[in-house]
């Protein structure tokens, strides 16, 4: 719920202080206007400092729609690897599994050669 109530107030203050997205990061934020604003309303300045580099600080870890479907992207890749290898994996079963059965057979063909024609 927290979580939630962050992201709602990170996505106003962006729509709030015309952040500006550029490629796949957030490029601008206008963090005079939000200072002033929590400085005229009554926020001592320091703290006003104070919250507007912490917004600041937060906003470099905030993935932009470009970053996700990027991601997202890179998943699908990832699965259509583990596909590929797990259709390998089973093709490698049954090649181990021929060679057993031909080994098996040769090993039984030999013991019965021993045992009765020698």
């Amino acid at each position: 719920m927290l979580v939630a109530a962050i992201l709602v107030l990170v996505y106003s203050l962006l729509d709030r202080y015309n952040v500006k997205k550029g490629g796949n990061k957030l490029e601008h934020i206008n963090t005079l206007k939000f200072f002033e604003e929590l400085k005229a309303g009554g926020v001592p300045e320091e703290q006003a400092r104070t919250q507007t580099y912490a917004l600041n600080s937060a906003l470099d870890h905030v993935a932009t729609k470009e970053d996700l479907t990027s991601v997202k992207e890179d998943l699908n890749g990832v699965k259509a690897d583990v596909k590929e290898l797990k259709a390998d994996v089973k093709e490698i079963k049954g090649d181990i599994r021929k060679f057993m059965w031909g080994g098996l057979l040769a090993l039984a063909g030999g013991t019965v050669k021993v045992l009765f024609f020698h």
